[in-house]
């Protein structure tokens, strides 16, 4: 039986790509695989929701080996076993995905940890220290439910399976971000040779984590090679490398979140404000200055941050979606105000630190993008 190259196959399931909500476990990671193409691993293509939730092409010469990636986010009251697998449908799902002419392996991802049986998985397969030697003992043990799983298009049974699969166990959702920002940070040091704020590490994570979770949706693009990934960073690099002069970031900012013009006239001024306060200190001393920057700063980047991921937000004592980019500044605007009443400073002032925020770092009123 001939078989398609994975290049003109038609993915098996579509359903995953019409929309990305209850995929961020697989979104973080396929950041992480983006973070490996930029640190120089040799991966040649990411596809993101087509064969399988995540396809990696790994040059072969002139041809390529494709791993099937499947993603669980499942955090499971006890270890992953053989029967687990079989009652989830993750081995059978799994094996389907080898019907391309390329080589297969497969990797399955999941925050918790397999039984000591299927340890030998968690090696990779072109590690020397790899035994697979377990394999029919464990195809014994289980063959009243594994003889009713049917060979692949290749041919591949799932005694071939277990031979060709890693499976990768990470961390928890808040574990896997915070490990994805730190391997960011030594990526973009060894890179490009820059140390970045925080807030400026986080706003490019918010741009990735933008970027995985729209690439295949609708007629998004989903497939994308190593030299396009390499050009992301490097446009985001240069961005930040190339501040706007003036008021010309804030303008573009406002513009983006399509708010009135009066809107910019009235940040310019609070901003103005705001700068001639840093300066000369006219009505708040230095160190409630700086208080209320940093209570400001923390504010703001906590709701840009749960604006990207969707979270309620509490409007007159009840939790509601924010739905618009202007609804946000509004949001914006009245927390930085009750803030400021908090802080012993004026609104004026206050909202001249967000919009200060905006111009100089990376706050902004729309959702992350890239």
């Amino acid at each position: 039986m001939t078989l398609e190259s994975i290049r003109t196959l038609k993915p098996a399931e579509v359903g995953g790509r019409i929309a990305r909500k209850g995929f961020e476990y697989q979104d973080h990671i396929a950041v992480k695989f983006l973070l490996d193409i930029l640190s120089g691993k040799p991966i040649s293509e990411i596809w993101i929701e087509g064969e399988d939730d995540i396809v990696l092409l790994y040059p072969n010469g002139k041809n390529c080996i494709v791993e099937m990636v499947q993603v669980k986010s499942n955090d499971l009251d006890s270890r992953w076993t053989v029967p687990k697998m079989y009652s989830l449908e993750l081995l059978a799902k799994s094996i389907s995905r080898g019907r391309c002419d390329e080589q297969v392996t497969y990797r399955i991802i999941t925050c918790t940890d397999v039984d000591p049986t299927l340890s030998f998985l968690k090696t990779e397969i072109s590690d020397k220290a790899r035994n697979n030697t377990s394999i029919p003992s464990l195809i014994k043990t289980h063959k009243s439910k594994l003889a009713l799983i049917p060979a692949n298009l290749k041919g591949e049974n799932v005694s071939d399976w277990f031979s060709k699969c890693v499976w990768q166990v990470n961390s928890k959702l808040e574990g896997l971000r915070a490990e994805n920002i730190i391997y960011l940070e030594k990526c973009l040091h060894e890179k490009y040779n820059l140390i970045l704020a925080p807030d400026q590490k986080i706003e490019i994570y918010q741009k990735l984590l933008s970027f995985t979770s729209s690439a295949g949706v609708g007629d998004n693009k989903h497939h994308f090679t190593d030299d396009e990934i390499i050009a992301m960073f490097d446009k985001m690099m240069a961005e930040l490398a190339a501040p706007l002069k003036g008021t010309e970031k804030l303008k573009k900012k406002l513009a983006a979140a399509k708010l009135p013009k009066g809107t910019l006239e009235a940040a310019k001024e609070f901003r103005w404000q705001f700068e001639m306060e840093v300066m000369n200190h006219n009505f708040y001393g230095q160190s409630q200055i700086n208080l209320s920057k940093n209570r400001i700063h923390i504010l703001i980047q906590d709701l840009k941050l749960a604006y990207d991921n969707g979270d309620k937000f509490d409007i007159d004592g009840k939790f509601f979606p924010i739905t618009s980019d202007s609804q946000f500044h509004k949001y914006c605007w009245d927390q930085v105000k009750i803030l400021a009443l908090e802080l012993h400073i004026s609104e004026e002032i206050a909202l001249g630190c967000m919009y200060d925020n905006a111009n100089r770092c990376t706050h902004r009123f729309t959702k992350a993008s890239i």
